[in-house]
């Protein structure tokens, strides 16, 4: 049963798509200015940490590692200063935290029909919420 769900999941978000090449050298790459370039190059500041921390929606289902937004936004400043240490350190050495690139696909019931039929569940991947935050302070320098 195990090896069915994996086969579906497989079959569904690995779509084999043929892109052309020529389509792709077509598109302009924009020019960045130095001042842009060195502003996105500095590791992220205590306030990103913060603002990105107060982005993340409560009441999520944890990862692997079971910490939640609410338990970091509960934190206070000890958990901040913690964070913003890791991040930093990931941003200067530019390497990833492996477990920020593994997600956990889980299977929900549409409620829907016969429960036997893959199609009648959605995928859901659950993500470490620290890689949340680490995406959401590029996305708000972008």
């Amino acid at each position: 049963r195990l090896s069915r769900w994996r086969e579906y999941f497989c079959e569904l978000l690995n779509v084999h798509t043929v892109i052309d090449p020529t389509i792709l050298q077509q598109i302009p790459i924009p020019a960045i200015d130095k001042a842009e370039e060195t502003r996105q190059d500095i590791p992220p500041s205590l306030p990103e940490v913060v603002q990105a921390i107060k982005q993340m929606k409560s009441r999520k289902a944890p990862s692997k590692d079971d910490v939640t937004a609410e338990l970091l936004k509960a934190g206070g400043m000890e958990i901040v200063l913690w964070l913003h240490q890791i991040i930093v350190d990931v941003w200067i050495n530019e390497e990833i935290v492996e477990d920020w690139t593994m997600a956990i696909l889980i299977r929900l019931y549409k409620n829907q029909r016969d429960k036997r039929i893959c199609d009648n569940y959605r995928g859901t991947s659950l993500l470490i919420v620290v890689s949340k935050i680490f995406c959401r302070i590029i996305l708000n320098r972008i």
